[in-house]
C-alpha cells in the first residue's frame, strides 16, 4: 500500500507515549532511542530529529548530515534537513501527523505542517546510519523535483511560478549541502 498508508497505520494503532520512524533499510545506532527520549523528556520538547550518517550498500559511510539546533517553517521552505529514520515525536500530537500520498517527499510535506505549530529541535549526535541505494525513489532526481513542485503547489498553495522558484532553491541548497559535507567529510579522514 505504500509507505504513506502504512506508517499512517502504524501512528494510528500506536500506543507508546512517543513514536519513531525506522525505513528497513536503515539502522538504529544501539542507545538511539533511550538517547533521543530522555533528551526529549529533560527538555519537554515534542519534535526532535539527529545527526545521521550516509551509508553505501556495503554500510560504509559515505557522508555526515548535522542537524540544525532549531528548525523554523521559514529555514524548512529552503532545504528539509531531517532524515526521518532519525524523528521522534511525542504521541500527544499524534492527531497531526499524517503523511500525505505522494511517491516522495511525504515526509516533508508532514515536517512543514508541524513546524508551523511546535519547533523542531535537531539533536547533534549521530544516532542514525541512513541507506543509500542506488534506483530506490529517493535517489530518483527528477522524481524529487517533481515531487518538490507538487509539494509547494499542491499542499502549500504557492503559484507555480514561486512553486517551480522553491524547488529550484531546494535542489541548488541540497547540491550545496552536499558539496559542503563531501569536502568536510573528506577532509576529515
Amino acid at each position: 500500500m505504500g509507505v504513506s498508508f502504512s506508517r499512517n497505520k502504524g501512528i494510528k494503532i500506536s500506543k507508546g507515549g512517543f513514536i519513531a520512524f525506522l525505513d528497513a533499510d536503515d539502522v538504529w545506532k544501539k542507545n538511539k532511542l533511550s538517547y533521543q527520549l530522555k533528551y526529549m523528556l529533560k527538555n519537554n520538547l515534542n519534535i526532535t530529529h539527529t545527526n545521521y550518517n550516509i551509508i553505501n550498500e556495503k554500510n560504509k559511510i559515505i557522508r555526515n548530515m548535522k542537524v540544525t539546533k532549531d528548525l523554523t517553517y521559514k529555514k524548512l521552505l529552503n532545504s528539509c534537513d531531517i532524515g526521518l529514520s532519525t524523528v521522534m515525536i511525542n504521541s500527544k500530537i499524534k492527531k497531526l501527523l499524517k503523511f500525505e500520498r505522494i511517491k516522495t517527499k511525504e515526509d516533508y510535506i508532514l515536517w512543514l505542517t508541524l513546524s508551523k505549530k511546535y519547533k523542531i529541535i535537531g539533536i547533534n549526535k549521530y544516532l542514525t546510519n541512513w541507506r543509500s541505494v542506488k534506483n530506490s525513489l529517493s535517489s530518483s532526481s527528477i522524481q524529487k523535483f517533481k515531487d518538490g513542485y507538487t509539494v509547494y503547489n499542491n499542499y502549500l498553495g504557492e503559484s507555480k511560478v514561486i512553486s517551480f522558484f522553491r524547488v529550484l532553491n531546494l535542489s541548488v541548497n541540497f547540491v550545496f549541502k552536499l558539496f559542503k559535507q563531501k569536502f568536510i567529510f573528506s577532509s576529515i579522514r
